[in-house]
Formats: C-alpha cells, sequence, structure tokens
C-alpha cells in the first residue's frame, strides 16, 4: 500500500526521507517545488523519467547491497520524495500515480485529502520536468 504525507512544515527533505526509510516505511512525502529543483540540481540524476528522477548519489545501500537514492516525482502539479532502491524506481513510482488517481476519484475521499493531491497549479517560474 503507497502512503502519502505531507511534509512537516520546516523540515529538510533529506532528514525525514531518511527517518521514513530507517523505520521501514513506504511513504512518499508532499514536497515542494523547491526540495524538487535542489535535488534535481545538486548532482546530475542517476535515473531520469518524464515525470521524475533518483538523485544521483545513493543515501545508502540496502542489505543485499542494492543502491538506495531520494527518488523525486511529479504528479498531478504536486511533488513527492521517498527513498527507494533504484531497480524499484519505476514500480514504486507507478504505484503513487495509482494511488494518487485512486484518491481523487474514489467516493467519499475527504475533500482535504482530494484537494491535497488533486492539480495544483505550480509556482509562477516553476521549472516544469
Amino acid at each position: 500500500m503507497t502512503t502519502i504525507l505531507p511534509l512537516p512544515a520546516g523540515a529538510w527533505v533529506f532528514d525525514i526521507l531518511g527517518d521514513d526509510y530507517r523505520a521501514g516505511a513506504s511513504t512518499w512525502r508532499i514536497v515542494d517545488v523547491s526540495d524538487y529543483d535542489y535535488a534535481l540540481d545538486v548532482v546530475p540524476p542517476a535515473t531520469m523519467r518524464s515525470d521524475g528522477f533518483l538523485v544521483g548519489e545513493p543515501f545508502t545501500h540496502d542489505s543485499s547491497g542494492r543502491a538506495v537514492h531520494a527518488a523525486f516525482v511529479r504528479r498531478a502539479g504536486r511533488f513527492y520524495a521517498r527513498y527507494v532502491v533504484r531497480r524499484f524506481f519505476d514500480s514504486e513510482r507507478i504505484a503513487l500515480h495509482d494511488a494518487i488517481d485512486a484518491a481523487t476519484r474514489a467516493p467519499g475521499v475527504h475533500p482535504t485529502i482530494a484537494a491535497a493531491l488533486t492539480c495544483v497549479a505550480p509556482p509562477a517560474g516553476a521549472r516544469q520536468p
């Protein structure tokens, strides 16, 4: 199951992603365009897709020796991030898309959740990936 949570106010994105990873949480965090742009610009991406990328430097390696990268995804005008094993980036990215699409279409979705997941225009001058 894909979990989506906001980034706590004032938190450094990589600290929260690291806490989530160490806790074993498969949580995508809603982040700002500035976090997305910073991660894209800090080092060349390890993997790039039309809707997201993996930060070039791995955060760590899992118990099987696979590289774990910060993943950033843009969907419906929002930006999301989490740590993910490089090999699973595409499947996790698609699962995030599916979760967002399902949440915005589901009957009885709380308006706050639907509003958080629906399309919001990016700030003026924001880079479009």
